[in-house]
């Protein structure tokens, strides 16, 4: 849940009295500069008046020594002046007020919220990078434990490669028969299932096998009357193989697909 941010009204402290605090400048000032320029006219109306004692002559100095440029250069700089001291004087009393402690304590209250919320974004941000550093490690170490069961299915023998591959259909609940080494027209294994016979092939190469094996094997599956076949090889399949089962019951796993079955029977 974000941090509720302090508001003004909450330490009892009007618009006006916090801009006079942090601005100086609450109300503006331009009628100011007008006050000093009918000063300035009455002044030397006064003055011209007293001299020449004729009403006339004394506007005519008052007006244009108001008005005019040179006036009005003295106007600007004493309006501001008059304005400092005024506000100087108004600011102090606001703060030797209770608005003035107010006013800090919204200060400070107001400084320790956005101090707050940037240290949250950068906890935010830290989580976040931690989060995908994990994840990172995660996957490395997923992919690190894959290629070591790869390898594994990789370096058996043959003979260890259709044991473990019974065993693996075994535990899927398949009743698994191995055939003789010699004499079984391609055909490692007949798996049964659910009224559903399937014979498999098991082929441990590092490399990929070509079609004349798929083809071997769809012959022994119409030979043998199964229900369908799989053809097992660590090392994979070439494009004309893929090719060649596409439209028959006959289906291709490699070490990858082996590693797959294991975790789902984990599962």
């Amino acid at each position: 849940m974000s941090e509720k941010e302090p508001k003004l009204q909450d330490f009892g402290i009007t618009p006006e009295e916090y801009d006079l605090y942090t601005k100086g400048d609450p109300d503006g000032w331009g009628w100011l500069i007008g006050v000093v320029i009918v000063a300035q006219f009455c002044i030397l109306f006064s003055v011209v008046f007293l001299i020449t004692r004729d009403l006339g002559i004394a506007f005519v100095w008052g007006f244009f020594g108001a008005i005019f440029p040179p006036g009005i250069f003295v106007s600007g700089p004493l309006g501001m002046l008059v304005k400092s001291a005024i506000v100087g004087y108004k600011r102090s009393r606001l703060l030797k007020s209770p608005v003035g402690s107010q006013i800090e304590l919204y200060k400070k209250a107001e400084t320790d919220s956005y101090e707050n919320q940037r240290k949250a974004r950068r906890e935010a941000i830290n989580a976040e990078h931690e989060a995908r550093r994990i994840e990172r490690a995660q996957r490395e170490a997923e992919r690190a434990r894959q290629r070591k069961l790869r390898d594994y299915w990789m370096n058996l023998s043959g003979i260890e490669f259709e044991r473990e591959l019974a065993a693996l259909f075994q535990r899927r609940g398949y009743q698994v028969q191995s055939t003789p080494s010699s004499g079984d027209q391609g055909i490692d294994l007949i798996a049964r299932k659910n009224g559903k016979t399937t014979i498999v092939q098991c082929k441990r190469h590092k490399s990929p096998v070509g079609p004349a094996i798929a083809r071997e094997l769809y012959g022994s599956l119409i030979a043998s009357r199964a229900d369908r076949a799989i053809l097992a090889c660590t090392g994979g399949f070439t494009r004309g193989v893929k090719e060649f089962v596409k439209d028959k019951p006959i289906t291709l796993i490699d070490a990858w697909d082996i590693i797959k079955v294991e975790a789902s029977i984990q599962e």
